[in-house]
C-alpha cells in the first residue's frame, strides 16, 4: 500500500511537471517534480519501504521524465542510479531532520544538474557556460524551496489528522 502511494506520487508530480510548471519557470527554469519523488521515494526506505521498490520506482520516475523530457534515456539511467546512492547513504546519515533532507536535495539536485550538463558536453552539444550554471544553481534552490513546501504541507496534513 506505502509503495502504492509513492507511485502516485511520482504520477501526480509527473502530471504537474509535464502540464503546469511552464508557467512556474524562473529565468527559464523550473522545479524538477520528477527529480523531488525520486528523492522522496529513496528516503522513504528508512519507513518500511524496500530498497528494491525504491529504485524501481526511481526507474519509473526517470522513464516517466524522460517520456516528457526527450532525454533519450538520460534520466531513466541517472534516476535509479541516484536512488541507489542515496539508499545506501540512508544507510549511513539519518535523514531524520528536515535540515539534513535539505541538504540532501540540494546535493542531489546540484549533482544531478552537473552530471547531466557533462554527459551532454560529452556527447557533443554545447550550452553555454552561463546558461549552464543558472540551471544549475538557479535550478538546486528553485527545488529546495519547493521541496521546502512540500515539506511544510505533508507536516500540515500530518498535525491536522493527529493533532
Amino acid at each position: 500500500m506505502k509503495n502504492l502511494k509513492l507511485f502516485f506520487l511520482i504520477l501526480v508530480f509527473g502530471i504537474i511537471q509535464a502540464v503546469f510548471l511552464d508557467w512556474f519557470k524562473v529565468f527559464n527554469v523550473q522545479p524538477d517534480l520528477l527529480l523531488l519523488s525520486m528523492v522522496i521515494v529513496s528516503l522513504g526506505n528508512d519507513r518500511g519501504h524496500s530498497p528494491r521498490w525504491a529504485i524501481a520506482l526511481s526507474l519509473f520516475a526517470g522513464i516517466f521524465k524522460d517520456i516528457f523530457a526527450s532525454s533519450w534515456g538520460l534520466n531513466t539511467f541517472l534516476f535509479p542510479l541516484w536512488s541507489f546512492f542515496i539508499v545506501r547513504l540512508s544507510h549511513k546519515i539519518s535523514f531524520d531532520e528536515d535540515i539534513v533532507r535539505v541538504g540532501l536535495v540540494f546535493v542531489a539536485t546540484l549533482v544531478y544538474s552537473i552530471s547531466c550538463a557533462l554527459i551532454l558536453a560529452c556527447s557533443g552539444k554545447i550550452i553555454p557556460f552561463g546558461i549552464i550554471s543558472r540551471i544549475i544553481i538557479l535550478g538546486s534552490f528553485y527545488n529546495v524551496i519547493v521541496f521546502l513546501l512540500i515539506i511544510q504541507i505533508y507536516t500540515d496534513r500530518r498535525t491536522d489528522r493527529h493533532g
